[in-house]
């Protein structure tokens, strides 16, 4: 089966606060800025320079491309809003995420909002793609996401919105002092409020 492309509108390629250097915290009305980490786990032969994920505001269906720093931590500015992860990439390969799995709220622009540390349990180079059906090769441009060694218990439901049973790859959210710590590392005049604003999780039964 050939490989199923999809394309994004207002698609943006955004950066990671530990590498740009050219990132500020300036915003503009009705911006907000979003901060945390991203790990893709359970494949220890990935590069986090090559891995990627989708941001997509809810309510406008804008879309962003975050890229990550070399220990997965990401940072962009997006108008405050209701968003949800919908994909992920390593380098050629990449999987989307049902609407409404992984959502955060970041509504208020007065404020900065940590979204956690999200780890994500996905081996993108050694899945099966035969008895994966959520899992695709892209032939495009985009290039993917992924993050660092662990192990998940994988669980898997039915989902009509994008494609009928659809494995959900087993996903967490912790909140990391270290990850805030960072953050100040590099922005120490910081006069914003921080919010923790984790991701949520949607649970299927």
């Amino acid at each position: 089966m050939k490989p199923i492309l999809y394309l994004f509108f207002s698609l943006l390629i955004l950066t990671s606060f530990t590498t740009d250097k050219k990132f500020t915290l300036e915003t503009k009305p009705n911006e907000t800025i979003l901060f945390g980490r991203l790990n893709i786990y359970n494949d220890g032969d990935i590069k986090v320079k090559d891995i990627f994920f989708q941001m997509r505001n809810i309510e406008k269906g804008s879309s962003y491309k975050v890229r990550l720093d070399p220990e997965g931590y990401f940072i962009l500015k997006v108008p405050a809003g209701n968003y949800e992860i919908k994909r992920v990439w390593y380098k050629e390969y990449f999987i989307n995420l049902p609407h409404g799995y992984l959502t955060l709220e970041a509504c208020d622009p007065d404020n900065l909002y940590y979204t956690g540390n999200v780890y994500i349990n996905w081996s993108p180079v050694h899945y099966d793609r035969k008895t994966s059906p959520y899992f695709m090769v892209s032939t495009s441009s985009y290039y993917g996401l992924v993050g660092a060694v662990a192990t998940l218990a994988i669980s898997s439901i039915s989902s009509t919105v994008e494609q009928k049973n659809v494995d959900v790859i087993p996903a967490i959210v912790r909140e990391k002092p270290e990850t805030t710590d960072r953050f100040y590392m590099h922005y120490p005049d910081c006069q914003k409020e921080i919010k923790y604003s984790p991701v949520n999780i949607q649970v299927y039964n």
